[in-house]
């Protein structure tokens, strides 16, 4: 099983680990982790590498 690693802004540590779905909905992105857990960010994805299993997204400034 790959599961994801969620790094926001360049950050060289995971905000979320253990991603098992992304949903991107226009500029909301919805990541579940393996145990149910749900997270929605504000940005949008920049860099997937399904190599490393690692997703980077950008958030949006307000």
């Amino acid at each position: 099983m790959c599961l994801g690693k969620l790094y926001v802004d360049n950050h060289s540590n995971p905000v979320l680990e253990n991603v098992t779905a992304l949903v991107a909905d226009g500029n909301q992105l919805k990541c579940t982790t393996l145990f149910g857990e749900e997270e929605i960010y504000t940005g949008k994805i920049t860099k997937i590498d399904f190599n490393k299993s690692e997703i980077f997204i950008s958030k949006e400034k307000i």
